[in-house]
């Protein structure tokens, strides 16, 4: 009786891990790692993400800027807790963080949350790419 008792708490333990570690694998959302100063600065990329496009200038000074459509954006960037954020200054009042998901030797992957100071309740978030 005793060593079902046993086998049964150790099936739930493995279970329950197994469950935890699959949950976590595979995600689009996972970052592979972190992004860093040297990825960004001083580069010009070209950026895709849910139907929008345009050319993103990150400068050495820690500003970025770019033209999507009619529509001029710019503003600083940083890299906080590994993330690259993005604040608008001039075209809009918007955070956008971006997440890493995966580069290679011309694009850099990442999934974004995007969020209006007005409505910070309703953040957009999708996936971009940027390629040099």
């Amino acid at each position: 009786m005793r060593s079902m008792a046993l086998l049964s708490r150790i099936i739930v333990v493995v279970l329950s891990l197994s469950i935890l570690l699959l949950t976590g694998c595979g995600s689009d959302s996972t970052p592979v790692t972190a992004f860093t100063a040297s990825q960004v600065s001083g580069k010009t990329f070209a950026y895709s993400s849910a139907g929008s496009t345009g050319t993103l200038t990150f400068n050495a000074d820690n500003t970025w800027s770019t033209t999507i459509a009619s529509a001029t954006f710019s503003g600083t960037w940083s890299i906080t807790n590994g993330k690259l954020v993005c604040v608008t200054t001039a075209g809009g009042n918007h955070t956008i963080t971006y997440t890493l998901l995966s580069t290679t030797s011309n694009s850099i992957n990442t999934s974004f949350v995007e969020v209006n100071p007005a409505d910070p309740n309703n953040p957009v978030t999708g996936t971009a790419t940027f390629t040099n």
